[in-house]
């Protein structure tokens, strides 16, 4: 007899083994069991959170999201800035609105006295600008604004007054448009009664005023039916003249190239005369 045959001999036999089937339905319990544990701690903490959750199997998380794919981090959005202010500009139309400047103290403003029709807008106003008080009527729309502003005086019995006689004003400069006509070649010309008494048609006003080829220029002019003399400039687009006229306080007493001058500046700061 051998040496197993009397270990055998000598250890009594175990218990039987469970079969194969029973062993397989007692792992699976028991992986339902753990399951079952980690998705009530789940549910615990999110309980106590005060938030909502569900469990999900790692295969069904992975199905319920769909294909893992790589993205961007999300831009930071782009800082607007506003545009710097003109030294001598105490309010401005940006975008079509109005901004006053910082330090600014607005006494009076009368919105639109001209009565224009949107998008043009006008807006006028007795402010102190540092330190010095100042009438001021701001004209534009969505792309630009012009600006003229006068110290108050005498001459006007008071704010009021003086906004009223620059919208009578404005209200004839009708005839300074009819003052020029264009004619049959494309040129502009004196309209009958009227008269051009100096002019250039190389006013070199800048894209602000009209795109490059656009046939442009300033004048002195005579309107029918008045002795005054008033500065305006033109531009002819597609086939259809345009005249503005310089407000009669901002020129007097300048030589014409001093008002052509003047013009320039006033486009190349972005406010133009209309």
């Amino acid at each position: 007899m051998n040496l197993m045959e009397e270990l055998e001999r000598a250890v009594p036999p175990g218990p039987p083994l469970p079969s194969v089937d029973a062993r397989l339905a007692a792992g699976r319990r028991a992986l339902v069991r753990r399951r079952l544990a980690g998705a009530v701690g789940t549910l615990a903490v999110v309980a106590a959170l005060g938030g909502t959750a569900w469990a999900v199997t790692p295969a069904e998380d992975r199905a319920s999201r769909g294909p893992e794919i790589a993205t961007d981090p999300t831009p930071s959005p782009t800082q607007v800035t506003e545009p710097p202010w003109e030294d001598a500009t105490p309010v401005r139309y940006v975008d079509g609105e109005l901004e006053v400047r910082p330090g600014v103290v607005v006494h009076e403003r009368l919105e639109n006295p001209y009565d224009f029709a949107p998008p043009r807008r006008s807006d006028a106003f007795d402010l102190t600008f540092r330190g010095q008080r100042q009438w001021v009527i701001l004209t534009g729309g969505p792309e630009n604004f012009g600006l003229s502003s006068t110290l108050p005086s005498q001459e006007w019995e008071d704010f009021g007054a003086y906004v009223e006689s620059q919208a009578t004003a404005l209200a004839g400069d009708g005839r300074w448009r009819d003052a020029l006509r264009l004619a049959e070649d494309g040129t502009v010309v004196a309209s009958p009664g009227s008269q051009v008494l100096q002019r250039t048609d190389d006013p070199r006003l800048g894209d602000a005023f009209a795109p490059p080829g656009t046939p442009t220029g300033l004048a002195l002019v005579s309107a029918a039916g008045s002795r005054e003399v008033s500065v305006v400039a033109w531009r002819v687009v597609d086939g259809v003249l345009e005249v503005f006229r310089v407000p009669p306080g901002d020129v007097v007493g300048a030589t014409f190239e001093e008002l052509q001058s003047y013009v320039r500046g006033l486009y190349a700061r972005g406010e133009g005369l209309g």
